[in-house]
């Protein structure tokens, strides 16, 4: 029975280190992409940077050169905004799947504290229910063991002493 016990709760134990591990592997794993992703948009953004200010010297070199160009200034100036507003709603994609993503391994953090907690809390409940109980028990058998132990030995001196006092007087 207590062998029973010990490998249930091995096996639990296991159990458990084995989900810890595997949600210790997934929020590496989620800040491993969370830190590529920050790198990536932080290259957007530099690319973005550099691509907007070659846009605005090539805008003013159009505009220098001449006024016919007007158009093409124009329609360049639109692609430049077009160009903006999308990498700022990019970027803005960017922020807010950063923002889930640490919201999703704090729940992560919180799922792992929470199964720790279990785990210990279980194992408290193994000690306390059944470790406890049958200590005692055991206590209690080895003590009425000991008790008849000690009563028959008892009885058994006795009469081999009578056995022996008989002869003496033979």
């Amino acid at each position: 029975m207590e062998n029973t016990l010990l490998i249930f709760a091995g096996v639990l134990t296991v159990a458990v280190l084995m989900q810890a591990f595997l949600f210790f592997g997934i929020y590496r794993s989620i800040r491993q992409m969370t830190a590529k992703i920050d790198d990536l948009r932080k290259d957007l953004l530099k690319n973005i940077g550099d691509i907007s200010a070659r846009i605005d010297e090539a805008l003013t070199n159009i505009k220098i050169m001449s006024d016919n160009f007007k158009s093409i200034s124009d329609s360049m100036a639109n692609t430049a905004e077009i160009a903006h507003k999308k990498m700022v709603k990019i970027d803005a994609f960017v922020d807010e799947t950063i923002k889930t993503a640490r919201l999703e391994i704090m729940r992560i953090q919180d799922t792992i504290q929470m199964v720790t907690d279990r785990t210990r809390e279980t194992i408290e409940l193994l000690h306390s229910g059944i470790q406890s109980p049958i200590n005692e028990i055991s206590a209690i058998t080895r003590a009425l063991r000991v008790g008849f132990d000690f009563l028959f030995r008892r009885r058994r001196n006795i009469s081999g002493a009578s056995a022996q006092d008989e002869e003496m007087f033979i």
